[in-house]
């Protein structure tokens, strides 16, 4: 069955509610329980567009969730923790590179997400890696210098 933008996240929603997802992998397979006809890439859109950020529960296990009430206090932790986290950053190429704690990459990238930084093409991350992908060479520098003035925030 092919929903609506809103109604297909007003189900993303209340699975995350009842559930714990950790994956965009589960929450695809979730929707497709429903006969909801979504792709990862949408639900990829779906969780920026929402704000989903990840958390470890009680058995340090990630689980989506969402936070109606994100505001300037949650953007400053984020980028508390950002701070914290990264041990380097440099441009290569038309890429930033981006070092971090052992575990830290994803809770890095996602404040990078949330930053909407316009130089920013689109970011992955790994356990303590992150590649963000820019449009050339010039964009990237910019935001390793945009990422230098971040990290002097503290």
């Amino acid at each position: 069955m092919k929903v609506g933008k809103k109604e297909r996240q007003n189900y993303i929603l209340s699975i995350i509610k009842k559930q714990d997802i950790s994956t965009q992998e589960d929450l695809v397979m979730k929707l497709r329980d429903l006969h909801l006809k979504i792709t990862q890439a949408t639900v990829s859109r779906d969780i920026k567009e929402l704000g989903l950020t990840k958390v470890s529960n009680e058995m340090n296990v990630q689980k989506y969730i969402w936070n109606s009430h994100a505001d300037e206090t949650t953007t400053s932790k984020l980028i508390n923790v950002f701070i914290q986290a990264v041990i380097s950053y440099d441009s290569a190429g038309s890429m930033v590179i981006i070092k971090t704690l052992p575990g830290m990459a994803g809770a890095s990238a996602s404040t990078i997400d949330s930053l909407d930084f316009p130089e920013a093409a689109g970011t992955i991350a790994g356990d303590d890696t992150i590649f963000i992908a820019t449009k050339s060479s010039i964009l990237a520098n910019h935001l390793v210098e945009r990422l230098k003035a971040l990290m002097t925030k503290q």
